[in-house]
């Protein structure tokens, strides 16, 4: 920030008066009104202007904007990453289902042969055991 020079104007010939009117010789009386003056004629390089509070604002501002549309990105970054592990897991629940499925199917196959073979092996022992008794 650029920093403006304060300078404090002030009556030296007024004050001059005044320490005299107190009783103050002439001399005395300028040389106090000059050290007074020079005194507080200090630049106050530390103090800020109103301009220095506008510069902040606007530079506040500024960075203010420039981080709401970094955490904007970020979360869309973010949105859209997980979106996207998202459907790569529902994908690989899916292929998991459509193989848990396939193994089931497999069973059911599996069972039905076995539930028929012990129907057609039972049937022939049957038969087989009326024939011997009667």
């Amino acid at each position: 920030m650029r920093r403006m020079a304060t300078a404090v104007m002030m009556d030296t010939l007024q004050i001059s008066r005044h320490l005299r009117d107190a009783g103050a010789t002439e001399p005395v009386a300028e040389a106090m009104a000059k050290t007074f003056a020079e005194s507080t004629a200090v630049v106050r390089e530390d103090l800020a202007t109103k301009a220095d509070f506008e510069a902040l604002r606007v530079s506040t501002k500024t960075d203010i904007g420039a981080l709401s549309a970094a955490i904007k990105a970020d979360l869309e970054a973010f949105r859209l990453s997980t979106k996207a592990d998202f459907n790569a897991l529902q994908l690989e629940f899916k292929g998991d289902i459509a193989q848990l499925e396939t193994r089931i199917q497999a069973g059911q196959n599996r069972l039905l042969v076995w539930i028929g073979g012990m129907l057609i092996a039972t049937i022939g022992a049957t038969v087989t055991l009326i024939k011997a008794l009667g």
